[in-house]
């Protein structure tokens, strides 16, 4: 059983092309991470270690054979021209508002349901990741609502 684990064949193809994606990146982080001077290389670091272990998990133990007949191109294009916009968006409205739209995005592309819980959930999350950013890391994002949280 663990043989047909480790073997390059076993598993879901999907699950090894998203290792590998992961295993390539996690590596590319590791070397932006090399340039940066002193402390400022630790968190870069941890990421790249991070997605390198997800990616060796993803390899080493795949998931079952999963049926994509449900996943439409369509969903899977406004996906990507969403997450163009949303990157295009941080320059002009800050990255408070650009990250919500992400969130509350992915979640209504998740089959969610819109409503004002969703809504509140995607300012909650976005107001933890300016603290980590901010308050934790020292690397204040723009935006309103990450200018009244971390002072």
């Amino acid at each position: 059983m663990i043989r047909h684990r480790l073997s390059p064949l076993s598993g879901h193809w999907l699950d090894r092309v998203l290792a590998a994606m992961c295993l390539t990146l996690a590596m590319a982080v590791l070397v932006a991470a090399s340039g940066y001077p002193g402390s400022a290389a630790d968190f870069p670091k941890i990421i790249g270690i991070l997605l390198a272990l997800c990616g060796i998990g993803l390899w080493l133990f795949p998931g079952k054979q999963s049926d994509l007949s449900g996943v439409r191109l369509v969903g899977v294009g406004w996906a990507i021209v969403g997450g163009i916009a949303v990157l295009l968006a941080f320059a002009y409205v800050g990255a408070d508002l650009a990250l919500c739209f992400l969130f509350i995005g992915c979640a209504l592309l998740m089959g969610h349901a819109p409503g004002l819980r969703l809504v509140v959930i995607a300012v909650l999350y976005t107001l933890v990741l300016g603290l980590v950013f901010g308050a934790l890391l020292g690397v204040p994002l723009p935006g309103v609502l990450f200018a009244l949280v971390v002072k």
